[in-house]
């Protein structure tokens, strides 16, 4: 968050009210946020860390990842007022699909395991993809894969939002 925060802080504000200790360069389709060395460093290094357009665009990835977490809020709120340890199941849930989801190790160890088809049907996965290829290797997102979760965060909408305003009549008697 501290790198994301910063690096729109500089793109932000076009190079006015950088810090003393960076300079924004523009080039080209790239910005260059040149960090100077500490003032008792006596090497005085520079760094350059590259965003690139794709970062910097507004963020197509941040919208769909609200649909769908807004279809499945909507789904589980309802939910859990007619099944109180939803809760319970939730947090476990989430652990488990957090693990399938490579976040914290890269994607080939699942495929090499054969546990591949588990990312092939996994929208975290696709959306984890997504970011991974913008952020980190500044290339555009996977046109496939943005069109899947983009139908699997409208179908998981679609369904979170009906269920929601069926049940909506029932919340006061159940609450």
């Amino acid at each position: 968050m501290v790198c994301g925060g910063n690096a729109y802080y500089f793109v932000a504000h076009d190079g006015d009210d950088v810090p003393e200790a960076a300079d924004l360069v523009r080039n080209h389709d790239y910005w260059d946020v040149l960090f100077r060395g500490d003032a008792a460093d006596t090497t005085n290094d520079i760094r350059t860390v590259t965003l690139g357009s794709y970062t910097l665009e507004p963020p197509t990835e941040t919208k769909l990842q609200a649909l769908f977490t807004a279809g499945l809020g909507y789904f589980l709120a309802a939910f859990n007022l007619f099944w109180r340890d939803t809760f319970h199941v939730i947090g476990v849930a989430l652990t488990v699909w957090m693990f399938i989801t490579p976040i914290f190790y890269p994607p080939q160890r699942m495929i090499d395991k054969d546990y591949g088809w588990m990312l092939e049907v996994n929208p975290m996965h696709w959306l984890m993809d997504m970011y991974r290829n913008v952020l980190v290797q500044n290339h555009a997102p996977d046109p496939q894969q943005l069109l899947s979760f983009t139908a699997a965060g409208l179908v998981v909408f679609a369904i979170g939002s009906s269920f929601f305003s069926k049940q909506k009549s029932k919340f006061s008697d159940l609450l």
